[in-house]
């Protein structure tokens, strides 16, 4: 079994589903090609996890130091960033981005 695991800077990142809705509202998942390339644009998803080394070139000797974000945070990151990874076994996607493409931080609001 094969195990992604994230280096240095980098952040893997599950961009969230490509779905398009109809005029009656059912959702449709878009097939193919188009598909692929609406993914590429994509620039949300669900941090799945975080290199050991990201954003210590940020003022890390700070005492208010903190990482921007952390595994099951959503966030908001440069369009068109990283490179998408596909896991050989599940073939489920991902987006493997630098840390310094994270823009947002999506938190719910209580």
């Amino acid at each position: 079994m094969l195990k992604i695991r994230v280096p240095g800077h980098r952040v893997l990142i599950k961009p969230e589903a490509i779905e398009e809705v109809s005029a009656g509202g059912i959702v449709l998942a878009k097939p193919g090609a188009q598909a692929k390339l609406e993914l590429m644009a994509t620039d949300r998803g669900v941090v799945i996890q975080v290199g050991p080394t990201c954003w210590e070139n940020y003022d890390k000797d700070s005492p208010n130091w903190s990482a921007w974000c952390k595994p099951g945070d959503r966030v908001v990151f440069a369009r068109y960033a990283g490179k998408l990874v596909t896991n050989p076994e599940t073939k489920e996607e991902f987006f493997l981005i630098n840390d310094e493409d994270i823009q947002v931080v999506l938190e719910e609001m209580n």
